[in-house]
């Protein structure tokens, strides 16, 4: 009987330690699946209520914790079911705190209690990690999560926010560049009529006026544009 060299029986150990990995990867794999069956939602294979949900369950961003509704209210699950709302309109994960609205447009955050950051609001604009934007009376504010402070920004205007998420946009006939974090104008141009960002947090730009390229600095790049389609904002 021939023997098998010790090179053929190290290519057969390292294929069987490779076969391990992939069946203990697939079978932890299987214990996550979340799912949801004859309208009840399995957490790790768990059944976690008995009631009728709605169709939307969000996961937080650690992946530990589930947010669901039935008619009855709106339900946080880490570990165990907790009903933190009654019937609410829209809700959301803000990373791992709990963003929602009830059905008379309170506004409010959820870590370990309910806070609440304004009343009859009329949208919610956006969120970023820190600040919660949102539109009342037709006028923005902001809401600092970590010091769970309100600020008034500006009434209704065209409005849009930088790539780094850290200023807001305004543009009426001028454009202005408001710090969430200063929580004040940072910069302002007058009767501009498009803009285009430089860098992440748009403090630089060039754009149109009366016809002419600027960057921020104010320098005339270019006279005598004709068509402003190249300079849609860019943010």
């Amino acid at each position: 009987m021939k023997k098998i060299n010790k090179k053929t029986i190290f290519i057969i150990l390292i294929l069987v330690i490779i076969l391990l990995i992939i069946l203990i990867l697939l079978k932890n794999k299987n214990r996550n699946v979340n799912y949801i069956k004859n309208n009840n939602i399995y957490y790790n294979n768990k059944k976690i209520n008995n009631s009728y949900i709605s169709n939307k369950v969000l996961i937080s961003k650690n992946s530990k914790k589930l947010l669901y509704s039935d008619y009855k209210g709106l339900y946080l699950y880490n570990k165990k079911n907790k009903k933190i709302a009654n019937q609410v309109l829209n809700y959301s994960f803000i990373y791992n705190d709990v963003l929602y609205t009830d059905i008379n447009s309170n506004l409010y955050i959820y870590t370990n209690k309910r806070v609440l950051i304004s009343k009859k609001i009329d949208s919610i604009l956006y969120k970023t990690k820190n600040y919660i934007i949102y539109m009342k009376n037709n006028k923005i504010y902001s809401y600092n999560i970590s010091k769970n402070k309100n600020n008034y920004i500006t009434k209704n205007k065209k409005y849009d926010i930088s790539k780094d998420k850290k200023n807001i946009l305004l543009q009426d006939k001028d454009l202005k560049i408001y710090n969430l974090e200063k929580n004040k104008i940072v910069k302002e141009e007058k009767a501009i009529n498009n803009y285009y960002c430089i860098n992440d947090s748009c403090t630089e730009f060039y754009y149109i006026k009366e016809n002419n390229i600027y960057s921020t600095n104010n320098k005339k790049i270019k006279e005598e544009i004709s068509t402003l389609e190249y300079f849609d904002s860019n943010i």
